[in-house]
C-alpha cells in the first residue's frame, strides 16, 4: 500500500483532481487494483494490461523443471526467483516487497461495477527458454488467472492480444492506446435521461 499512497499523494500534490482512469502493467496492475479497491470514489475506469496476479508464483513456481548439471544460467535464475525468490524484498532492484503485496492483493474481491478493462498478452507463448511442447498449458494457466481478474468486475471487456508478449506496451501499444480511449470515451458518457411518461 506504500506505493499507492505515494501515488495518491502525488496526484493531490500535483494538482490532478480525479476521478481517475488508471493504467497498470504486470506488477502496477496489482497496485492499480489496490487503488481502485481503497479509493473507489477516485476511480472512473480500470485498465489492466497483462498484469500480475496475486497467486501467481504459487501456479508456476511449482510447475518448473527439477535443477540438472547441465542448466543453463538463465534457466537457473528464474527457477530461484519464481520457486521461492520472490518471498525476499532484496530479490528484486525494487525491493518489492511481494508477500505483502499478495497479501493486499487478496482482499481485493470484488470492484463491483467499476468498468474494467483487462488485457491478456500471450505472454507465454512468446517467453524465451520455455519448451515450445509447454507453452500452450502454461498459456492456458495464465489466462485463467487473468479471467479471474475479469471477475472482479461487473462492468468489464477482455481483449486477448496472443500474438504479443508480456510488454504489450512494447509489441503492441496501439491496442492499449485504443482500450483506453473507448474506455475513457464510456465514463465520460453522460448518463441516459429517464423517460418521462405523462398520463392526463
Amino acid at each position: 500500500m506504500d506505493m499507492v499512497a505515494e501515488l495518491r499523494d502525488l496526484l493531490r500534490r500535483a494538482d490532478e483532481p480525479g476521478p481517475y482512469v488508471l493504467v497498470g502493467h504486470s506488477y502496477g496492475g496489482l497496485l492499480m487494483r489496490l487503488f481502485a479497491y481503497h479509493h473507489r470514489d477516485e476511480v472512473a475506469g480500470l485498465v489492466l494490461v497483462d498484469s500480475m496476479h496475486e497467486d501467481q508464483f504459487e501456479v508456476f513456481g511449482p510447475l518448473f523443471p527439477p535443477p540438472a548439471p547441465d542448466d543453463p544460467e538463465q534457466l537457473k535464475s528464474i527457477r530461484a526467483f519464481w520457486t521461492t525468490g520472490w518471498r525476499d524484498p532484496a530479490s528484486t532492484t525494487e525491493g518489492i516487497d511481494f508477500l505483502t503485496s499478495q497479501r493486499e492483493g487478496h482482499q481485493v474481491t470484488s470492484l463491483d461495477d467499476l468498468p474494467l478493462r483487462v488485457m491478456t498478452a500471450g505472454t507465454y507463448l512468446h517467453m524465451p527458454g520455455v519448451p515450445d511442447v509447454a507453452r500452450p498449458h502454461l498459456q492456458s494457466l495464465w489466462r485463467g488467472l487473468q479471467g479471474r481478474l475479469a471477475g472482479l468486475s461487473r462492468n468489464v471487456a477482455v481483449t486477448q492480444l496472443d500474438a504479443s508478449g508480456h510488454f504489450i506496451q512494447r509489441d503492441d501499444p496501439a491496442a492499449i492506446v485504443s482500450v483506453i480511449r473507448d474506455l475513457v470515451a464510456q465514463v465520460r458518457k453522460p448518463p441516459q435521461s429517464a423517460a418521462v411518461v405523462r398520463t392526463d
